[in-house]
């Protein structure tokens, strides 16, 4: 089968507002799809959701519950001056995008096999706790105790580099998430394995109205060759200017932080966080005390603090880390890592607007159980955890995180 330029695949779950979703969903589809472009989109959702959305539903069976999830595929074809949303009758019994196997599947048996392109961009819209993509937040905090309902990033990072193969390779060009506080390096590191180039999403609240998704889908259409980094940058610099038919998108977005990064650049981060752990190790366990100070001080989410807030208060408690943090910065203001920002007006930066744009994990079990953060928040951070990330498991940092987080 002939290649196309882009293959747009939105994975997306109706759990927080329909009203945010249908506005997504007709943004993209006032826009006329081009042969160059091809969009799918896999939406867990009910009988009783796809009314509301305005889509197109299939027939009930007798006795079934309305309010009952499922999975339903959709294309985006041409329809007029615009385009609209038709259901694939594409057999996913079952189907759960937040297990590896299943998406796995659905990327080698329907994406690769019948919309092959020359590159693949992915959306996500759900929720996220800094690791877990589609996490069922009320399980979470019940006493019934935490829930498996979600994707972890290294659960994704494999369904892509296992729908790979040597005839058909697959990648993703630029990952596009709205799901909550998933700018990390846990995150962005598990990416970078399966070799996606561009990470866009926000670092701490992201907002359910979305990106700009009529500005982003016009330019896909209206020049299929944008390059993936401009793609990923425009994300990222309409949000601004983005007025939402919602609400006022841009007092919503105060409280945010989204960035863009450039995934493949991410070794260098790991070695300077390698080189930075170790000498974090030799500091004196009685200095405790400091850590907690600076991790309240550059806290950006539930569990996570901003890596430049963390590194600058760091940086003027101990000297000794000077150089090394100093050549962090100078990767996080090069725009070769993060290649661009938002930042909302109510975000507290102290440091250099420049140096933002990663979160990373900080924050034991104990204290997050004490808060009321959801262990989904915190598990992968730790190494003794089955959830543990691969950035905590093969970086100085998880020992470091080991050493500290069962006092912290």
């Amino acid at each position: 089968m002939e290649k196309i330029q882009n293959t747009i695949i939105h994975l997306a779950t109706v759990s927080v507002d329909w009203a945010f979703a249908k506005n997504m969903l007709e943004e993209i589809a006032s826009q006329l799809i081009t042969a160059d472009n091809r969009v799918i989109l896999c939406l867990e959702t009910s009988q009783e959701i796809l009314r509301l959305l305005g889509l197109p539903a299939q027939p009930l069976s007798a006795g079934a519950d309305p309010k009952e999830a499922f999975t339903i595929v959709y294309q985006l074809i041409p329809d007029g001056g615009q385009s609209k949303w038709e259901p694939i009758p594409f057999p996913l019994p079952d189907f759960n995008m937040r297990f590896h196997w299943h998406l796995t599947t659905f990327f080698r048996e329907y994406i690769i096999a019948h919309n092959p392109a020359e590159r693949y961009f992915l959306f996500l819209w759900g929720h996220g706790s800094s690791y877990s993509l589609f996490p069922n937040i009320a399980a979470e905090r019940s006493e019934a105790g935490p829930s498996t309902g979600h994707l972890g990033a290294d659960h994704l990072s494999r369904a892509i580099i296992d729908a790979s193969t040597f005839s058909s390779p697959f990648k993703i060009s630029v990952l596009l998430m709205i799901n909550c506080y998933m700018q990390t390096i846990e995150t962005g590191y598990e990416l970078s394995i399966a070799q996606t180039d561009y990470l866009v999403a926000p670092e701490n609240i992201g907002s359910f109205e979305g990106y700009d998704y009529k500005e982003l889908f016009r330019i896909l259409f209206t020049n299929p060759a944008v390059t993936s980094e401009d793609f990923a940058r425009t994300a990222i610099t309409t949000l601004s200017s983005y007025n939402s038919p919602i609400r006022d998108i841009v007092n919503s977005l105060s409280r945010s932080a989204f960035s863009a990064i450039h995934l493949q650049n991410y070794g260098v981060l790991f070695r300077l966080m390698d080189e930075l752990a170790a000498q974090l190790l030799i500091i004196p366990a009685t200095d405790i005390a400091g850590f907690l100070r600076i991790r309240i001080a550059a806290s950006f989410a539930p569990g996570t603090v901003d890596l430049g807030n963390f590194l600058f208060l760091l940086q003027r408690e101990f000297k000794e880390l000077h150089t090394i943090i100093n050549e962090i910065f100078v990767l996080l203001s090069s725009k070769t890592l993060v290649i661009e920002c938002f930042i909302g007006k109510e975000v507290t930066i102290p440091v250099p607007f420049s140096y933002h744009g990663i979160a990373v994990g900080f924050l034991s079990i104990a204290i997050a159980r004490s808060l009321g953060v959801p262990p989904v928040y915190v598990r992968h951070m730790h190494r003794a955890s089955p959830f543990a990330s691969t950035f905590t498991k093969t970086n100085t940092w998880g020992q470091f995180a080991e050493k500290y987080f069962p006092t912290a």
